[in-house]
């Protein structure tokens, strides 16, 4: 295999591993998004409880893992782009 293939052929890993993570991303804030808005549901059904308290700090962790998620994808998206271009 000469080098411009194996060149091509790292090229196109790091483009199908970009687009894998770009897919990975909106699955994961697809799932962030129905514990939130399962949270938020629960906290307006909740008219006079204590359980209100519980689902907001839910709600909240939910939302800074969400965010947290969110910066590493963008990293390793960011990663194999530079990948692709260094190639």
């Amino acid at each position: 295999m000469s080098e411009d293939e194996q060149n091509e052929k790292r090229f196109d890993v790091s483009v199908q591993t970009r687009n894998l993570e770009i897919e990975l991303f909106w699955k994961r804030s697809l799932f962030f998004w129905g514990f939130i808005s399962a949270a938020f549901i629960g906290y307006a059904a909740l008219r006079q409880s204590d359980l209100r308290i519980l689902l907001a700090c839910f709600g909240m962790v939910c939302s800074c893992a969400w965010t947290l998620v969110n910066r590493g994808s963008k990293y390793w998206q960011e990663a194999w782009e530079n990948e692709s271009w260094a190639l």
